[in-house]
């Protein structure tokens, strides 16, 4: 097995406030204007590591939703 750094992408840490959902699974939902959306399910230990391509630079606003996916937390993310 080798080891390496992926240079085509790059990792952004983001938090949100676990205590506000009983649930133990959440979906982060990311989102550019209108039409352009992407989830993706994590723990819902308040923490995950999302990847970027490594040309994104720009902002997104990030939903935090739970398993009922109602929308227990949000914030805009500025990636440089």
């Amino acid at each position: 097995m080798a080891v390496g750094i992926n240079t085509e992408r790059k990792g952004v840490e983001v938090f949100w406030d676990a205590s506000l959902s009983p649930h133990k699974k959440v979906t982060l939902r990311f989102s550019r204007g209108v039409d352009v959306s992407e989830t993706l399910e994590f723990p819902n230990d308040g923490l995950a590591l999302v990847s970027f391509p490594s040309d994104f630079s720009g902002s997104t606003h990030m939903e935090v939703l739970d398993e009922s996916d109602k929308v227990f937390d949000s914030g805009d993310l500025t990636i440089k």
